[in-house]
């Protein structure tokens, strides 16, 4: 019963969240990311305000939870201020009359697609946690997700990347291909990038546990430990979902998510009355492995991505990466000095590595850019 007024504000949020989606939807597909950055901080600030403001008064989770509504009621009006500056339009748009029939049709018929696509992602996002509270108990359920929703901005990279590419993957006209090359770009420095995050995670797991989420977390070090897997191939996922949703591949996608679905709710009810919450991370694991190698297969027929592009790529990742791993666990158990020196070390070691493994192709143009960024810093701060 208690529920009843956050279910409430929560209901409010996803009529907002839903008009914020769309509009970020369509500026990214105009090569407007400066336009949804805008829409999502407003956004996120409005519901961080609100949030504390709500919670501070006594609101508690229902204060939460419309805090929440609040920030998408501002980003769905941003969003739609947005929408009719970048396609000219007045707000008498909004109220004109029906458009063509059959293009209605062909997008409604998409849209199904991509909202059940969508729909089977977010029972895949959360049956970790309803298996968890109904097998174990709801505390266990927030010692899993606690990491995973904090891992969640390590995908970041690849929800941007994929935003950026994802458009110019769209077929001009229906006999042409699309260029994968940037998506391969994408996908390498991606692996270099998740890879070297998931070293952090995997040897400092108990730190971040206790640091970050607070003592009371301690457990989940065993959490962060076990999602390396999944921190390694999480940026993947978007990249290669969004590229294939804009060569109109959404429909290919369905089967990938239900299978994926179904094989981490096996896992973890199987394993978690014999393991305990650690079985979800397995499961996350085993399940995101699957789905990006789902989408690989899907992007090679449809985007011409070859699995061999980016496969040694990965190959020389993991092998800069546990070495690396290595030092910074070392580092760990040597405590706060130690935990210093190995992360100055780390990152200087893991590209060391990389470029005697032969991934200079896709280290050294960052490595380039970073001394010109560096450089120029430089000769600003002193000019005069």
């Amino acid at each position: 019963p208690a529920l009843v007024w956050p279910l409430r504000g929560v209901a409010i949020a996803v009529a907002g969240q839903g008009l914020v989606r769309l509009a970020v939807s369509a500026c990214s597909s105009q090569q407007r990311s400066s336009l949804s950055f805008a829409i999502v901080t407003l956004e996120s600030f409005a519901e961080t305000t609100a949030s504390i403001a709500l919670v501070a008064a006594g609101g508690g989770a229902a204060g939460a939870a419309f805090g929440r509504a609040i920030g998408y009621a501002v980003g769905a009006t941003v969003g739609v201020v947005a929408i009719l500056r970048l396609f000219g339009l007045t707000p008498k748009a909004l109220f004109a009359g029906r458009s063509e029939r059959s293009l209605g049709r062909r997008i409604a018929g998409y849209a199904g697609a991509v909202a059940i696509v969508d729909s089977v992602w977010s029972l895949f996002m959360q049956i970790d946690i309803l298996l968890i509270g109904a097998i174990l108990t709801s505390t266990a359920a927030g010692v899993f997700q606690a990491p995973v929703r904090l891992l969640t901005v390590i995908s970041y990279p690849g929800i941007a990347l994929g935003a950026a590419i994802g458009p110019r993957l769209a077929r001009i006209t229906p006999d042409s291909r699309p260029d994968p090359r940037p998506l391969v770009e994408a996908a390498r420095v991606l692996l270099v990038v998740q890879t070297f995050a998931a070293a952090v995670v995997v040897a400092w797991s108990v730190t971040l546990a206790t640091a970050v989420l607070g003592g009371g977390y301690a457990e989940s070090g065993r959490i962060f430990a076990a999602l390396g897997p999944y921190v390694v191939v999480s940026g993947l996922a978007p990249l290669l979902s969004n590229g294939i949703d804009y060569v109109g591949g959404t429909r290919r996608r369905m089967t990938i998510g239900i299978v994926t679905v179904l094989v981490n709710g096996a896992i973890d009810a199987t394993l978690l009355p014999r393991i305990g919450v650690v079985a979800a991370a397995i499961g996350t694991d085993v399940a995101y492995v699957l789905y990006v190698t789902g989408h690989i297969r899907v992007a090679r027929e449809l985007l011409g991505l070859r699995p061999a592009e980016i496969g040694p790529t990965l190959l020389r990742c993991l092998g800069a990466g546990v070495p690396t791993a290595a030092l910074l666990f070392g580092g760990a158990q040597e405590g706060a000095a130690g935990l210093v020196l190995a992360g100055i070390a780390a990152a200087p070691l893991y590209v060391a590595l990389l470029l005697a493994l032969g991934e200079g192709e896709t280290v050294r143009p960052w490595l380039r850019r970073l001394g010109r960024m560096t450089r120029t810093s430089i000769r600003t701060r002193y000019s005069g």
